[in-house]
């Protein structure tokens, strides 16, 4: 399962969470989201869209692909101020994903815009990038991967968005399937 997002902070603080385990400057106000799906379009890719009450809004667009899942994330600022500190967290949720469920980092790659995690039985990748990666990571308690974006500022009445796949690879070797990738991976800056 993958987050898209799964957190949000601005020069506001966190101002978006798809959780409710730390506060968010909506909760501080007794504001409680309510939850939402995805909608399936037509063709088959999903989109999700959320305005915020401070009429700040974000979406996500996910489309198949044979080789990959990409993911178009956006955010338009409905505030009468510039929106600085943009930084996402998008979280790849790996504990139902058989052999990948592991609590450890010794079984992930972190090589920014990259984060890849490593089958138990060493063959098989889950790799994922997005472009204006601020922060490869995974959490040793949480079997997760993140390579979380920086959004440019984004002065009121504007939309910035930030682009990001996610990979399967099978084999034992990584490197050579991030070499594949990396001018892909290139053309989004």
């Amino acid at each position: 399962m993958v987050d898209v997002p799964e957190a949000i902070f601005s020069n506001l603080g966190l101002t978006y969470l798809a959780h409710t385990h730390i506060p968010t400057l909506w909760e501080a106000r007794g504001i409680r989201l309510e939850r939402q799906e995805w909608q399936r379009q037509p063709d088959g890719h999903l989109t999700s869209e959320r305005t915020l009450p401070n009429d700040i809004a974000f979406g996500t667009e996910v489309h198949p692909h044979p080789d990959r899942v990409a993911f178009t994330l956006w955010l338009r600022n409905g505030t009468p101020d510039t929106l600085t500190g943009l930084r996402v967290q998008n979280c790849v949720m790996l504990g139902a994903a058989p052999g990948f469920a592991a609590q450890t980092t010794a079984n992930k790659v972190f090589q920014p815009p990259f984060a890849a995690v490593r089958s138990d039985d060493g063959q098989r990748w889950i790799i994922t990038a997005w472009e204006r990666c601020g922060r490869a990571w995974g959490n040793e308690l949480v079997p997760c991967l993140h390579a979380d974006p920086v959004f440019p500022d984004c002065p009121p009445g504007q939309t910035v968005r930030v682009r990001g796949a996610l990979w399967f690879h099978e084999g034992e070797r990584l490197e050579p399937f991030l070499d594949q990738l990396r001018p892909q991976v290139r053309t989004w800056d």
